[in-house]
């Protein structure tokens, strides 16, 4: 019998070492993989030599797998369009265009979270334009390089988990509907309530909007901004930044024009959408469909790629119209572009293989996810169920790295425990949501793109079900912190602990509003109490907090440039 069986607390074990060992020797490669051996050892019942077969396996499907490797080449893809665009001095003259209108540092923190709030189709797209769009000009302003990846991040998730024309939502209904009695729509259940009780998110982007407002840092992220303001450094000298924008080259004596940014951007974001709908309407078989539906089926990394090459062809061509140097030039710019994702890739399979390490035990892992729900959530009195469920998802997602898959693991317990304990089915639905997000926002882990949720893979077939019996769904998923730290362009440890003090603030937040509802689960008066007393405390909080330790470190706030 699998020593997995015997000692299921085993499963903590691979990803609390990889955590671990990020924060402690900042050092993200040899730490995630140290948590893939950890677990591989473990599935080889503490066999040194099958471990390492395994692990080699593990990382080998990994890169195997289709779409991973569509994840790998659309990211070289977009960092080879970046180089294009950096070559053509087109992110230069975006940032001379945007910045005399964008004239304070507050002003391109807030121009940045609303362009990754108003991209709310999906996360993955949010990230990837807001990050290329906005990052010449957060350069040129002054924002380090965390606090932009912390807006990035803190808009393009929550917003897509909330948004009703999202690709998340169309994957939450799936999830969703496959638990409901009979006779229940997934879509009923969802619109509005689910969205109105998914604090999280709310209190998310609150966050981002208070601390820009207010000119307030605090924790690490005070002396990040503190350092960038006082030094113009955007980051530390011995960051690790996923894309080194710094090793980008422009062109001698060009001219900086911000349209040679624009339509390539422009062009990307219309092939993706143009390709969801299409590749959402093909997958689903239907005759007809609306763009919203079509977004649940829809190829998301796939359509991402299509828009990125067109975005890269249409580069070429203008650029080679306006005379900014010869093909083989373009080319060594691309190539200069996709170097600065390597670095990124490799982060990316060795999530994905933790992730795997990671999956319930029917599906060849450790079943970290399901070992920690069935320990606590049956053992849970009504009145705080949507406040431990929150909690669950949270460990569930920073654990493994995924909010998709801590949806899917959870789900089939939360919703059958609502109706068993009369709660109703929103509040019993939305704390899975949000915990899953606020799980992998704080995650060094964070790669939400697989687990046990990848594209084409279906859950509950007879090799892949999972102990709770979770019927088949495809899924597909996102890559939260690790494209985030990405596509700004920061460090990605750097990012997660400067990120993570917000995250907790607006997870307590959220606690104490799921515990506030308690007292009257049916009362909408209750839940804008919660809604406004939960801002409310977010800025009071925010205010003691940022005095106290800008008076303990000798900083004047608010933070002036």
């Amino acid at each position: 019998m699998p020593l997995i069986l015997y000692f299921p607390w085993l499963s903590l074990l691979p990803p609390l070492i990889a955590i671990i060992l990020c924060f402690v020797t900042k050092e993200v490669l040899p730490s995630l993989f140290a948590g893939v051996f950890t677990g591989a050892l473990i599935l080889s019942d503490l066999n040194p030599i099958t471990a390492i077969a395994k692990t080699a396996l593990i990382l080998r499907d990994n890169l195997a797998d289709p779409w991973n490797a569509t994840v790998f080449i659309l990211f070289l893809v977009v960092g080879g369009m970046v180089g294009m665009i950096y070559f053509s001095g087109g992110a230069q003259g975006f940032a001379n265009l945007l910045t005399p209108k964008i004239k304070s540092r507050r002003g391109g923190e807030m121009a940045s979270s609303l362009l990754g709030m108003l991209i709310l189709f999906d996360g993955y797209s949010s990230s990837v334009i807001t990050g290329n769009g906005m990052r010449p000009v957060t350069e040129k302003l002054g924002i380090s390089k965390e606090k932009f990846s912390y807006i990035i991040d803190s808009t393009s998730g929550p917003i897509a988990t909330i948004g009703v024309i999202s690709v998340w939502t169309g994957y939450q209904l799936g999830i969703i509907g496959e638990f409901l009695p009979e006779g229940v729509s997934a879509w009923q259940v969802f619109f509005p309530d689910v969205i109105l009780y998914s604090f999280y998110s709310f209190f998310a982007i609150a966050i981002v909007w208070i601390l820009s407002m207010t000119k307030r840092e605090f924790g690490p992220m005070l002396n990040a901004e503190y350092r960038t303001i006082t030094t113009g450094k955007l980051m530390d000298d011995d960051a690790v930044p996923l894309m080194k924008t710094e090793r980008l080259e422009t062109k001698k004596e060009v001219k900086e024009r911000a349209i040679n940014m624009i339509l390539p951007v422009i062009i990307f974001v219309v092939v993706t959408l143009i390709a969801f709908y299409l590749t959402g309407w093909q997958t689903s078989g239907l005759e007809s469909i609306s763009f919203r539906d079509a977004l649940g089926y829809a190829e998301v990394v796939d359509s991402l790629l299509y828009g990125a090459i067109g975005a890269v062809i249409v580069a070429i061509i203008m650029y080679r119209v306006q005379g900014i140097g010869r093909l083989s030039d373009l080319m060594k710019a691309f190539v200069n572009g996709a170097e600065m994702m390597i670095f990124a890739n490799l982060i990316l399979l060795l999530a994905w293989s933790i992730s795997d390490i990671c999956a319930p035990i029917a599906w060849g892992g450790v079943g970290t996810g399901d070992y920690v729900a069935t320990l606590i959530l049956p053992y849970t009195p009504p009145w705080s169920l949507p406040a431990v469920i929150f909690l669950v998802s949270f460990f569930i997602s920073f654990s493994t790295g995924t909010a998709w898959g801590t949806m899917g693991m959870v789900m089939p317990m939360a919703i059958p425990l609502g109706l068993a304990l009369g709660i109703p089915l929103p509040i019993a639905i939305a704390p899975v949501l949000s915990g899953g997000v606020c799980g992998d926002h704080c995650s060094p882990l964070s790669d939400t793109t697989v687990m046990v949720l990848k594209n084409r893979r279906f859950l509950g077939s007879a090799e892949n079900s999972s102990s709770f019996g979770i019927p088949p769904r495809r899924g597909k998923d996102h890559d939260e912190v690790v494209r985030t730290s990405m596509f700004s362009g920061s460090d990605h440890i750097a990012h997660v602990k400067t990120q993570i003090p917000y995250a907790l603030l607006g997870a307590a937040v959220a606690i104490l509003a799921y515990i506030l509802i308690s007292i009257n689960f049916n009362s909408k008066l209750l839940w804008a109490v919660a809604m406004v007393v939960g801002v409310m405390l977010c800025y009071v909080v925010i205010r003691i907090l940022s005095n106290l330790d800008a008076k303990r470190k000798g900083i004047k706030i608010p933070l002036e440039k």
